[in-house]
């Protein structure tokens, strides 16, 4: 009898391997999706992914029209004394931005200020919108 085992390991080291290991659970029926149940899965992952790229789409529509509207912008947001206050400022009447929208906005650097990331935006903007059309309309 050799004193490795059909791996090349010793049979010595072997023994100890098979003490040390735990053994896994075994379930009492394997795990199984019906087609039903795939179809399930399929369609609520297709319907967060729509729900998560409309959401960025409605953030960077918002990022454009910030751009565009820069100077009103700007003036509300050095008028208002707090973030909070300048946070009502832009969820209000003269602008139509939601909370979200407004949050980044503020949170916006002055380098995605400018015509080319105006630009970026809109290409960025028109990707998302053909990804929600290619996964249809729930």
């Amino acid at each position: 009898m050799s004193a490795y085992d059909e791996y090349g390991r010793s049979r010595a080291a072997s023994r100890e391997s098979k003490r040390s290991s735990v053994p896994l659970p075994i379930a009492s029926t394997p795990w199984r999706v019906g087609k039903r149940e795939w179809a399930s899965l399929l369609c609520r992952h297709v319907d967060e992914s729509r729900d998560r790229l409309a959401a960025r789409k409605d953030i960077v529509d918002g990022l454009m029209l910030a751009v565009d509207r820069l100077d009103e912008i700007n003036a509300a947001v050095r008028s208002a004394p707090d973030r909070r206050a300048a946070l009502a400022l832009l969820t209000g009447p003269p602008f139509p931005f939601n909370e979200v929208q407004a949050q980044h906005v503020l949170d916006m650097t002055v380098s995605r200020q400018t015509a080319d990331a105006r630009m970026t935006l809109g290409q960025e903007s028109a990707r998302l919108a053909a990804e929600i059309e290619a996964l249809g309309s729930g």
